[in-house]
This record gives structure tokens, sequence and C-alpha cells, in this order.
């Protein structure tokens, strides 16, 4: 079964989500961004992992989306909440074709295509005024929770009007209203009004196109949503989901590239493994595909000028270019290859090996103890190296899944 994972770290929370094959979400967390970003999208994968009840090493490909994407260091691509937000809304409401996202720091309204592709998008990321943070404030100044403030908002019968929708002076207004004896209910009604009114001329930006899909931790505000709808004229696909709707675009992104990469002919083999460019083989941490995409070696291993085999750490290149060998390594007579120190010619004195080394049936290259020869005979590396599936060249086994 093949597995992908999308991590969304917002400015105030993150969320992941890992898919199976059949884009069924196996599981989903939620935990609050705090100032170390990159620990938040760690402990939210792990969750979500712990969750789905899988190794982490299982996760085929990893998306990091959210204004912390490039925190997610363990993530294999980064892309922008925005794509991931059209394409998440759209695998849950295929007929989308406006995507309303307000998260916490910012608001978006993003315009899509059939395919859940972005058309164009319009946001107010330089200002938190109509946004989740305008919110809180709200909330902190009366006194209610952010559970509490949407359904109250619905209460009002007199919703207050405000002066500004800068998050800065919102304090000012509702204390003013406060004193002039307004209800709660009548301030929050006027504080969502502000918000929608204001989301309203984004939306305009990019054209107001049925059906109207909302998306971010605040679509979960039920006062949020009908305030959007009333401006509007139109209902809101509003999903159980869609404070995951980033999170999810991203692992739909992940599965797909998982999916491709093992039709490919290189099965994924967890976090940080790399396919080599003709998908043959992937091996562990900062493992490098050779150039013709044939073989890869183990941590920092150096590519030979030809791309046919790899080495050890500090390998030496021969002067031709075709095979490496260990640390000081010294070339042969022909410059065709390396191996170990106090290595020996063959007899044709074209390549040299390490101490007991075995030579191949054509007496070109020779690799270190135990060596397993590839099954044309053409080139070897480390203890117990394992032949590659084209027997070209071998790998360090076992090459490291770990993050």
């Amino acid at each position: 079964m093949i597995y992908g994972a999308g991590v969304d770290v917002g400015s105030t929370q993150t969320k992941a989500v890992i898919l199976d094959g059949s884009r069924r979400i196996l599981a989903r967390t939620l935990i609050p961004t705090g100032a170390n970003v990159t620990r938040a999208g760690e402990n939210a994968f792990v969750r979500a992992c712990e969750s789905a009840g899988l190794p982490r090493e299982a996760i085929g490909y990893v998306v990091g989306t959210g204004y912390g994407r490039y925190k997610v260091t363990f993530g294999d691509a980064q892309i922008t909440e925005i794509t991931c937000h059209a394409r998440g809304a759209q695998s849950l409401f295929p007929a989308t074709r406006t995507v309303i996202d307000m998260g916490g720091q910012d608001t978006k309204a993003i315009k899509v295509g059939p395919d859940g592709s972005v058309m164009d998008f319009s946001m107010n990321d330089k200002c938190a005024a109509g946004t989740g943070r305008f919110l809180s404030a709200a909330a902190d100044v009366t006194g209610v929770s952010l559970d509490e403030i949407g359904p109250l908002a619905l209460q009002a019968k007199t919703p207050v009007r405000l002066t500004s929708v800068c998050t800065v002076f919102v304090e000012s207004d509702i204390m003013s209203y406060l004193a002039q004896r307004k209800t709660i209910e009548d301030i929050l009604g006027g504080v969502h009004k502000a918000i929608a009114t204001r989301t309203m001329a984004l939306v305009r930006r990019v054209g107001i196109e049925d059906e109207i899909t909302f998306t971010g931790g605040v679509s979960r505000n039920i006062g949020m949503v009908r305030g959007l709808e009333a401006v509007l004229g139109r209902p809101l696909n509003v999903g159980a989901d869609g404070h995951f709707m980033g999170a999810l675009g991203a692992a739909l992104f992940a599965l797909e590239r998982a999916e491709a990469a093992a039709d490919a002919g290189a099965a994924p083999l967890g976090a940080h493994a790399q396919p080599s460019g003709a998908g043959v083989a992937i091996g562990g941490l900062d493992a490098k595909p050779s150039a013709a995409g044939v073989a890869i070696g183990g941590l920092d291993a150096k590519l030979s000028a030809a791309g046919v085999a790899t080495g050890r750490l500090d390998a030496k290149l021969s002067a031709a270019g075709v095979a490496t060998g260990r640390l000081d390594a010294k070339p042969s007579a022909a410059g065709v290859a390396t191996g170990r120190l106090d290595a020996k010619l063959s007899a044709a004195g074209v390549a040299i090996g390490g101490l007991d080394a075995k030579l191949s049936a054509a007496g070109v290259a020779t690799g270190g103890l135990d060596a397993k020869l590839s099954a044309a005979g053409v080139a070897i590396v480390g203890l117990h190296a394992e032949p590659s599936g084209a027997g070209v060249a071998t790998a360090r086994v076992p090459a490291p899944q770990e993050i």
C-alpha cells in the first residue's frame, strides 16, 4: 500500500493528514504551531503516523504547505497553501469554482478550475484585518471563548457598525460599545458582519463563481459562515474537514507523486528516499542518484564522471571516472578503477581491489571483503555490497531509512 502525507504549518496551528492509496483519510492531527515552526511540523507528522498506526518510513512522500512549509525539513516537496487549498476543496466538492480560505493571519480568495488548479487568487497578506486574529482579539475583549463567538453572533438583534476592521483598533471600538451598554451579541454580530463585508471585496477581485467553498480554521465558526452567506447571497460549501483542507490538498499531491514513483519502477521507501533519474533504485539519507539513474550509494557518496558507480565516504574517482573505492584509494595504471589500500592489480592491469578482493570473470573491477559481483561483472563496492538489478553498480547495504 502506498501512503502520502501533507503537513500544513499555519501561523497559529499546524495540521497533518495521511491518505492511503484509495484517497481515504487514515489520520489527521492538529496542534498549536508555537514558536518552533520546525518542531511543530515534525510533531504533527509523527502524531499522524501514530494515529494511523504506521511507521514514518511507510509514508512514500511528504508535502509541506502553509506559511511555514519550508520548515518541514523532513518533507520531499513544498507547495503553496493556495494551491493545496484549491486542490483539497475540489476533492471534497468537485463543483468548487471559488475558495475562501480564512486563516489566523490572512484571508485568500481563490478562483479554481474544473481540475482543481488555481486560475487566480487575491489575499490580504499585509494585514491581519478580517482574519482569525481579528476574531481572536474580539473574543479577548468581550471575555468570550473562540468557540462561543460564532453562535453568539447569530443571536444579534441590531449588529453594531465598526469604524474599522483593523485588529489593532478593534479593542477600542468594542470597549466603546460596551460602555454604551451594547450587548455582546450585537457587538459580535457587528464584528462578523464587518469581516464578511471585507472578504466580499476580496472575492470580487477574482470573480464570484458557484460553487463557493469555505476553508481554513475560521470555517468552523458558524457565525462567519452565515455572515459570508448573507453578503454573498448564496450558500457555502463547508466540510467537516475544512480546517484540514490545506493539509488534505498537500497529501493528495504527495500521494500522486508517490504513485508516480512506484509506476516508474522506484518503490518509495519512506522519508528522504530519493528516486534515481530513471526510477531504478533509491537509497537512504542524502543518497545521490547516478547521472544515468542506475544506482546510488551511502551517505555523501560520490558519483563517477560517467554516473555509473558510487563508493563510500570520501571515495576518490578514477581518472576515467568509471568506478570508486574507499578512503585513500589508489588509481590503477590504466586509471580505470580504484580499490583499497594495498590493492592488487588484476592480471590485465586494468583494475585493483582490496584485501582479499575477488576479481570479476572479465577481470575488470573488484571491491572489498565479501563483495558481490554484478551480473555483468562490471563494478562492485564495499563490504557485503549487493549488485544492482541492472548489474551495473552496487550500493552500500542496508541503505539508512531513518530521518
